[in-house]
């Protein structure tokens, strides 16, 4: 297995999380979005968390899309039709902006990769502003609301699933 410690790779990474961001939120949205440099300020956010696995390297990179409280409601109004998401609404919503952003970003890195289940979750915030060093970073503001987008290498994309997969998961087949 490799593990990806570097990102800089990626010539224009960050211009593209920042697109990605920002055209993701903007077509759930229907408003404009811009991009934001200022970390969300501390408080209730709703968090996913995805990895993708690169197949030809067998390196695993990392997604988090925090969204604060207030535009999750909004973000799971929009895309469920309902005036008042529940909590369920809620996380379903931010796991699907989390699939949508990460096949995103899955297109961008590698060729042959694979995406794992989005895990959301809610959480307090206290505004840090490091939570991934080692890591890139796009913040998007909808409404005076900062979303981020953080993409970081791991060694392994511990505590998610992954749906099956051709060519990684033979023995599906033969236990079939």
């Amino acid at each position: 297995m490799t593990v990806l410690t570097d990102l800089s790779e990626w010539e224009g990474l960050e211009t593209d999380l920042e697109a990605i961001l920002t055209d993701v939120l903007s077509s759930i949205l229907g408003e404009e979005v811009l991009p934001a440099w200022e970390p969300a300020p501390p408080g209730e956010q709703a968090l996913t968390r995805l990895a993708i696995h690169d197949l030809r390297g067998d390196g695993y990179v990392e997604i988090e899309i925090l969204v604060p409280m207030a535009l999750a409601k909004v973000v799971a109004a929009r895309m469920l039709g309902v005036a008042q998401p529940l909590d369920d609404d809620i996380v379903d919503a931010v796991a699907e902006l989390g699939n949508i952003a990460g096949g995103n970003v899955k297109s961008v890195l590698f060729e042959h990769s694979r995406l794992s289940l989005p895990l959301p979750r809610f959480e307090l915030s206290g505004g840090e502003t490091d939570r991934h060093p080692e890591g890139l970073v796009a913040r998007a503001a909808v409404n005076g609301l900062v979303a981020e987008l953080a993409v970081y290498p791991v060694a392994a994309a511990l505590g998610l699933q992954w749906p099956p997969h051709p060519e990684t998961d033979s023995d599906m087949e033969s236990a079939q």
